[in-house]
């Protein structure tokens, strides 16, 4: 390995090592590398082997190349209008405004209900729901009990929470509804 490689190398072990929690000795007893050795690569007072730093890396939980990939900056998903899918009924659309993304946990719907309609019976068996309205008043009817919810007030429901939503207004209701998949890898 050149120069630089090791230094990379290094700075890695030490990301890694710190970020999972081990101390030099336990990383030395998940690789089979000495404690000594290990602390002298951290210190740049030696350069390892390959197999030493294949052995590491291993004890690392990650292979030899992975302590050379670039640190992944986090993803960007730009989700334009355009592309937007929406869904409509006589009384509802709800129009999908979250990127499709399959790791995703989090889906964010902007819907409408027309005056005086109401949705009955929604129950998300696997996915916590919160409810924003945003400009008329709506009802979010839970068991017997009824939460009227004006313009910038959110309510929570449980994935086991069957509810109900009525628009109390004659006007067009906007809102936004989020679901959060509990049982997502």
């Amino acid at each position: 390995m050149a120069d630089s490689s090791y230094q990379l190398y290094q700075q890695r072990l030490i990301s890694k090592r710190k970020k999972m929690g081990f101390s030099l000795q336990a990383l030395a007893e998940r690789s089979g590398v000495s404690k000594s050795i290990i602390s002298k690569i951290e210190l740049a007072q030696v350069q390892p082997s390959i197999q030493t730093a294949s052995r590491i890396a291993e004890g690392l939980g990650c292979s030899l190349s992975d302590m050379f990939q670039a640190k992944n900056s986090g993803q960007v998903i730009f989700h334009p209008t355009e592309q937007q899918f929406t869904l409509e009924n006589k009384v509802h659309n709800k129009r999908i405004i979250s990127p499709s993304m399959k790791r995703a946990c989090l889906e964010i719907f902007h819907e409408c209900l027309d005056g005086e309609a109401t949705l009955n019976d929604i129950i998300h068996l696997d996915s916590d729901k919160f409810i924003l309205a945003l400009d008329h008043e709506l009802c979010v009817k839970t068991n017997n009990t009824e939460h009227v919810l004006k313009k910038g007030d959110c309510i929570y429901l449980d994935s086991n929470v069957t509810h109900s939503i009525s628009n109390r207004s004659t006007e067009q209701a906007n809102f936004i509804a989020t679901l959060h998949r509990k049982n997502h890898p």
